[in-house]
């Protein structure tokens, strides 16, 4: 039972609290988020179990302009996680679920390569294409390049049990073993359980 440095309450205590917390929230937008993030405010010592709430799923996309005639658009939540990541670079660690819609601006941002080179424990990672550009390259001039080395950090991490890749025809299919993954999405066709059929 690991203590809490500051408080009596021992840390399993503390993270059923914001577990519980979490599970009454009604989704991402309506009261969960706002709710944790609260209690991160109340006390120092839910920092850690409310930060693994917060970054245990990440969905990064670039931003994309919502009405053509306005400059109304989306948020760029890749580079602001990117930038979140390397200013504190320990948040790294909470991330378990990444879903990445790739985009070709990313090739020319240095620091998304950097942050995603740096989460080391995700067990769930969506690697989908936003632009048809991104399906031209071969496997080697992806995998060259230090953002498809930072994606296959992730991959070769020994602890990705789930991949999804979608469109299928992407080259980094031609360099993963189907066998190292609990399952496997290719294309967004069917399930495969890979390391079960391997046996």
């Amino acid at each position: 039972m690991l203590l809490s440095p500051r408080t009596p309450f021992p840390l399993e205590i503390l993270e059923l609290i914001t577990e519980e917390l979490a599970d009454l929230g009604v989704g991402p937008w309506k009261g969960l988020l706002k709710d944790i993030k609260n209690l991160c405010l109340a006390s120092r010592d839910f920092l850690h179990p409310c930060r693994k709430i917060l970054f245990h799923h990440v969905s990064l996309k670039r931003s994309r302009v919502i009405m053509r005639f306005s400059k109304v658009s989306t948020p760029d939540f890749t580079l602001r996680f990117s930038k979140l990541i390397l200013g504190s670079p320990h948040l790294a660690s909470y991330v378990k679920s990444l879903r990445y819609l790739i985009s070709v601006q990313d090739l020319e941002e240095p620091e998304i390569a950097k942050s995603l080179s740096l989460l080391r424990n995700v067990e769930d990672f969506a690697f989908l294409l936003r632009d048809d550009a991104l399906q031209t390259m071969s496997a080697e001039e992806f995998t060259a390049h230090e953002l498809g080395k930072a994606v296959m950090g992730i991959v070769s991490t020994g602890k990705l049990k789930i991949l999804s890749m979608k469109p299928m025809s992407f080259p980094l299919g031609a360099v993963l073993d189907p066998r190292t993954f609990l399952m496997m999405r290719i294309g967004g066709r069917g399930l495969m359980g890979a390391q079960e059929s391997s046996r």
